[in-house]
């Protein structure tokens, strides 16, 4: 609390005469000595600073309280959450789980085309069957897939050695390491009277390359191919030093370039007549 003003007398004015009471209350006057005093302005200073303050910590304090019970509630419905399991399954399969079966599927069409001979077709009893590829002669080959419900695939390939091949002709010289095989497009079922260089279809993209030297079996990539559909490819020589020239036909040994399907389903699909895990492919 302020202390109380101090008042002292002025000293007073030399002057001669003090005859009235106005000339001696013009004569003195008291002032304050000495102490403190505050303004009204200080006054509302002071009385804002406090009700800010107050605020502010009422505020504080209303948000911790909130921010409290929004947190004590955010945890009891994460802990009400389910939890499912964070794998996949796998440990759920069979230790001795079998591979899904593949099969391969013998060409429907193998056709010879040459563009050296843009207008032949090569569909005499000696041709049938018949695999040449140069830099300039290309095979299509063509199949019409199932109604199975399998639709994975690839194009692959079989060259026993000549002990194991059946009498069958087989040459590869030059670079077979890597025979291309291109997807074709084909809407319809190719005829094999009509197929010539001319007439082929236009090539789609690289489906991948075999490997058709004597003791391999070999494959491409998997791709798909919907079932019920007509799939055709067409094979190429990477370069100019190359040439494959064999018979293939639907006989025992395998000595063949097939469509090789695997099943996606425990359901059991037909397939030549051979053992297909024999074929190592």
């Amino acid at each position: 609390m302020p202390a109380q003003d101090e008042y002292a007398l002025l000293p007073q004015r030399s002057s001669p005469n003090h005859s009235s009471d106005d000339e001696y209350s013009k004569e003195y006057s008291y002032v304050p000595k000495s102490g403190y005093y505050l303004s009204t302005t200080s006054l509302i200073t002071i009385l804002v600073l406090l009700v800010t303050s107050s605020s502010i910590a009422l505020i504080s304090t209303l948000t911790a309280t909130h921010l409290s019970s929004r947190l004590q509630s955010s945890d009891l419905s994460i802990s009400s959450l389910p939890r499912p399991n964070q794998f996949i399954g796998l440990e759920n399969i069979p230790a001795d789980a079998p591979e899904r079966e593949t099969v391969f599927r013998f060409p429907d069409l193998i056709g010879r085309i040459s563009r050296t001979q843009p207008t032949h077709v090569f569909n005499s009893d000696e041709d049938k069957g018949r695999v040449e590829i140069t830099p300039e002669d290309s095979m299509i080959l063509q199949w019409q897939t199932p109604q199975d419900g399998v639709e994975d695939c690839a194009i692959a390939g079989v060259f026993p050695i000549e002990a194991e091949r059946g009498g069958k002709p087989f040459m590869a010289a030059g670079n077979t390491h890597a025979i291309e095989v291109w997807n074709v497009t084909a809407e319809e079922i190719i005829s094999p009277s009509s197929l010539n260089y001319q007439t082929r279809p236009s090539r789609g993209i690289l489906l991948g390359t075999l490997n058709v030297t004597e003791d391999m079996r070999d494959k491409t990539h998997w791709f798909v191919c919907p079932e019920g559909r007509i799939q055709t490819v067409e094979l190429t020589c990477p370069t100019e030093n190359c040439a494959v020239e064999f018979l293939m036909n639907f006989q025992l040994p395998m000595l063949t370039i097939d469509l090789l399907q695997r099943e996606k389903t425990s359901t059991s699909l037909y397939s030549r007549s051979t053992n297909n895990a024999s074929c190592g492919v």
